[in-house]
């Protein structure tokens, strides 16, 4: 009995994909227009634009007069990361010194 074959990106949601190269663009070139959005990411001007209105609508995206940019849920939630990460290296930091003292 033959196996079936699950290609690697089987379970990868396209539309996700395609909303990551998006912010990836943002990052990269903000303040970015939709034109230029499309023709980077290499998306249709609608497909962008509805990824675009949907990341604005939750905060991760601002729409301003010079074009997209991160919006503030981007920036309080890499905010976040952030300090978990110091309190990360904090603790390992303490961990160390308490092995070195044994």
């Amino acid at each position: 009995m033959a196996q079936k074959v699950i290609q690697k990106d089987a379970y990868e949601l396209q539309l996700l994909k395609d909303s990551c190269r998006v912010l990836k663009e943002i990052a990269a070139t903000a303040p970015a227009n939709l034109s230029r959005l499309a023709k980077t990411t290499g998306l249709t001007t609608n497909k962008t634009f509805r990824i675009l209105t949907t990341l604005v609508h939750t905060g991760f995206v601002d729409k301003r007069e010079d074009g997209y940019c991160f919006g503030h849920d981007m920036a309080v939630n890499y905010a976040r990361y952030i300090h978990r990460l110091q309190n990360t290296h904090q603790e390992i930091g303490q961990k160390l010194t308490e092995l070195k003292e044994l």
